[in-house]
């Protein structure tokens, strides 16, 4: 049966509204509107009422911002009203607490939370607001009690917001600059103590093995404080549900920057959340691979969801965008399509770029598509929450910190599932668990303990394996994409500029975050800082695409093949039958052409669509809208 948070039974709405949501919006960007009216219906009846109207019965609410309690304790001492007003409109209360940072100021301002640079500066992350030290006991308790707080106010669930260890380093050029992490004595104690007297590396240079071990060791670190807060948040409540935010972003080396591995947290949380994108429809390609590799990883332990919005703009205000109608609804297709049920909401881009909510009247054909979108998907869940992954060809993700000559082979990962996407492959992702199905596996490079033992037991199956860069046992032919590296670090990272450009970086991170002047200087002397998108990596070329496209021609699997990209993804049902997921990623309703290796006899069923379709052929051609399933009864034996 589906879980209670399976694709159907999980609809959420992530409001960060209330006096705190006002007060950090300000201080994070002084010149912005702030939509005062909408963020504080978030806390109020109506707020309610509109998001049970849209369909949702999850919402997302933030009792601590990392606000000194001067000014967060308005919000939390009447966050149990608030509770009790969504569960009255009939949504469970997921309550936020921020994990990473805090305003030093007021009751702040003379802790010694805060994370510190190579320098010895306090790192921050935006305006008048700085990284938390995450071994700082007094912060780990304050964390810990405001989970137990918001339990207490009747929430059913708390959310580990933004749950990164210290400073995150910025992608620029292919390689990593700025702080990982902290630098204060206490982090260099624990540091030492676990590595043997070693010290916290001042540049964070990918390819030295010393930076390397750090890494993993700060990716411990962060799964061990999430499980101390999850553990004490079922202590207290042990029927409590725990999210955690996942890295913000797609691609870019997020989970070795954000030190997260999902394998290992899936033990200590329930929902994993994993962004999606509110942008433009045409490339999906960078969402479906975050989704997908997350769950890879996952293993079924934790469920990932795909979050559509952010609980509070990571970059300028001008990105947060909630999109037309359609874009939501493909944005919400494609998340169910891979499985995890999504997300939506967080602080967006208003009327005059105002600071708003999906609550806001501007958003109320959005709200409409949402609400017929969730009646349809909620009709659905008996089926399409009770699946499992099926396709024949699937990319195998090793573990975050695999690397291979002394480069992370993420990269390779996210190459091959965007590959497979554009050629019209269904896209599957697996990790240590199971390969039920799989024919043709995709294997990156790199040392991986006990993977070789079960590709022997792959190909003694009559498993297929294509090998990115190094032999592997069962590959067919020689390794691909053998010349192609994704993170290749650029200039800034030459030995002889790799000071001047690290020390750029560090204060380039204050400069953004400092006063309006700095600000100003910042943007117009490039210097990386918080909100940087590197623009450096290796793009995915047309030859590698041709070249992978060749290995696989020898398989029979199934292809979507339409004008502009389609994600495609299978799964089996419990009986046997399988599902085959369409989502449109186009801005127009297109053709699309569905080349199977045998006979398929089925039914569409789609939103909107009163009635299932007959569907037969070998080569069927469907109109797609937006999003299409084809339900394909299991062969009589």
């Amino acid at each position: 049966m589906p879980s209670e948070f399976s694709v159907g039974m999980f609809r959420g709405v992530m409001l960060p509204g209330g006096r705190s949501a006002r007060l950090s919006l300000r201080r994070a960007f002084p010149r912005a509107l702030i939509d005062v009216p909408v963020l504080d219906m978030a806390h109020s009846a109506e707020g309610a009422s509109r998001a049970a109207a849209m369909g949702a019965n999850w919402v997302f609410l933030v009792y601590s911002w990392g606000l000194p309690p001067e000014l967060d304790e308005v919000d939390r001492l009447g966050f149990s009203r608030v509770v009790r007003l969504y569960h009255q409109a009939g949504l469970r209360v997921m309550a936020g607490v921020n994990a990473s940072s805090y305003v030093p100021h007021a009751g702040y301002a003379r802790r010694s939370w805060a994370a510190l640079d190579p320098t010895g500066k306090p790192i921050p992350i935006r305006p008048g607001r700085v990284y938390a030290c995450w071994n700082a006991a007094e912060w780990l308790a304050e964390v810990e009690g405001h989970l137990r707080g918001a339990l207490d106010a009747g929430a059913d669930g708390v959310w580990l917001m933004a749950p990164w260890a210290g400073g995150v380093p910025t992608r620029v050029g292919g390689g990593l600059l700025g702080a990982a992490g902290c630098h204060c004595p206490r982090c260099r104690a624990a540091y030492a103590e676990a590595a043997g007297g070693a010290r916290v590396p001042r540049l964070i240079t990918l390819s030295s093995r010393a930076v390397q071990v750090y890494l993993e060791w700060r990716a411990d670190l962060t799964t061990r404080r999430i499980a101390a807060w999850a553990a004490a948040a079922r202590a207290q409540h042990p029927d409590a549900a725990v999210a955690a935010d996942g890295p913000p972003e797609q691609g870019q080396l997020a989970t070795l920057r954000y030190g997260h591995d999902p394998d290992a947290l899936s033990a200590h949380v329930d929902l994993y959340l994993v962004p999606g994108s509110f942008g433009a429809a045409e490339d999906m390609a960078p969402a479906a691979t975050a989704v997908g590799i997350a769950q890879a990883r996952l293993a079924g332990r934790a469920q990932a969801i795909g979050v559509l919005g952010e609980a509070f703009p990571s970059g300028g205000t001008e990105q947060q965008g909630v999109g037309n109608s359609r874009v939501l609804q493909a944005a919400t297709s494609a998340s169910a399509g891979l499985g995890s049920p999504a997300l939506v909401g967080g602080i967006l881009s208003g009327a005059g770029r105002s600071l708003t909510l999906i609550l806001d009247k501007a958003f109320h054909e959005q709200r409409d598509a949402l609400a017929h979108f969730h009646a349809w998907i909620e009709a659905q869940r008996g089926w399409i929450g009770n699946r499992a992954n099926a396709s024949p060809l699937a990319i195998y993700a090793p573990p975050v910190m695999t690397w291979w000559k002394n480069r992370p082979v993420e990269g390779l990962v996210e190459a091959a599932c965007e590959a497979v996407i554009r050629l019209g492959y269904p896209l599957r992702v697996v990790s240590e668990g199971d390969w039920d199905d799989v024919q043709t596996l995709i294997v990156p490079p790199g040392p991986v303990p006990g993977l070789e033992e079960r590709l022997v037991e792959f190909a003694a199956r009559n498993g297929r394996v294509i090998a990115l860069q190094q032999a592997r046992t069962g590959s067919a032919g020689r390794p691909l994409w053998t010349a192609f590296d994704p993170d290749r670090p650029g200039w800034r990272h030459w030995p002889g500029l790799r000071r001047v450009t690290q020390r750029a970086a560090l204060v380039g991170a204050r400069w953004h975050t400092g006063g309006r002047l700095k600000r100003t200087l910042a943007r117009r002397l490039r210097l990386p800082g918080p909100a940087w998108r590197d623009a450096g990596r290796v793009s995915l070329s047309a030859d590698l695409v041709n070249e992978l496209a060749m290995a696989l021609a020898a398989g029979a699997f199934p292809r979507a093949q339409a004008e502009q990209p389609v994600l495609f993804v299978i799964w089996r049902e419990a009986m046997g039958g399988q599902q085959w997921h369409l989502v449109n990623a186009g801005e127009e309703p297109q053709r699309v052409t569905l080349s199977t290796p045998g006979f398929i006899n089925g039914w569409v069923v789609a939103p909107g669509q009163d009635e299932p379709t007959k569907i037969f052929g070998s080569d069927v051609v469907i109109r797609l809208d937006t999003y299409k399933v084809l339900r394909l009864p299991s062969e009589p034996e």
